[in-house]
This record gives structure tokens, C-alpha cells and sequence, in this order.
């Protein structure tokens, strides 16, 4: 039952990440998030398989689906980011 409700929720993900592809012909879609850690294999077969069903075949073809590789410290090091590039536009 969960699983089926992961698939699911999975593969709607993916229909909106074949609509971004279809709009901004990104080079990657990064998946993050508890699901795409704690189901990593199963989430990205499925948003895949919708991204294969739902984004033109010619703007899909150079995407890569990767799952996100800073996991919780993602926000801790894009601030950080933030405030470095603050520091040095005011230096």
C-alpha cells in the first residue's frame, strides 16, 4: 500500500518534471527530499517513466534525473553561499 502510494506520488513528480522539460529544456532535474532518500531506486524509476511518457521526446533526450547529493545541508550551504557573495559585493 505504501508503495503504491510512493509510485504514485513519484510519478505525478514526474509529470511535473516533464512540464518543466517541455518549458526550460533544463540539462538536470535534481530530486531531493525524505522519499527520494529513504526510496531513492523507486522514485527515480517512476518520475522517469513519466518524464519518458509526458516530455517531447527531443527536449528529454540530454536530461539527467539525478537525486540531490547535499541532502539536509543544502540550505545551511546555500546560505552560506548567500552570505559570501554579499560579503564581497560590499568589500
Amino acid at each position: 500500500m505504501v508503495e503504491g502510494i510512493v509510485r504514485k506520488a513519484a510519478f505525478y513528480t514526474g509529470v511535473a518534471a516533464a512540464n518543466l522539460i517541455n518549458v526550460l529544456s533544463p540539462e538536470a532535474v535534481v530530486l531531493g527530499g525524505g522519499l527520494v532518500e529513504a526510496m531513492e531506486a523507486l522514485y527515480l524509476d517512476e518520475v522517469k517513466r513519466a518524464v519518458k511518457i509526458h516530455a517531447m521526446p527531443f527536449l528529454r533526450k540530454g536530461v539527467r534525473i539525478v537525486p540531490a547529493q547535499l541532502g539536509d545541508d543544502a540550505v545551511v550551504l546555500g546560505a552560506g553561499k548567500l552570505i559570501v557573495e554579499h560579503l564581497d559585493a560590499a568589500a
